[in-house]
């Protein structure tokens, strides 16, 4: 790990380590307050629900709510992802 650098496999905004608040300010309206903004933080409460976060969707699916592993998996063999 270099130091300052994200350890999220991609970078850019959103894509920042736990703790590190991200400079988008990441709106989720289903996440618990406490985590929006904290990448980890908030990729474990989803996956503890077998879900994704919105960040993770287009805007059109994320619209649907639904987060499902199933809906991630249907969209990228769709080529939306």
């Amino acid at each position: 790990m270099i130091p300052g650098r994200p350890t999220a496999a991609r970078e850019g905004p959103g894509w920042i380590v736990a703790k590190n608040k991200t400079s988008s300010g990441a709106s989720a309206p289903t996440t618990p307050a406490a985590s929006q903004g904290l990448c980890c933080e908030c990729l474990t409460y989803h996956l503890k629900s077998r879900q994704l976060p919105g960040c993770c969707f287009p805007p059109e699916a994320e619209a649907t709510f639904d987060r499902s592993f199933e809906h991630f998996a249907r969209l990228v063999g769709q080529d939306m992802v």
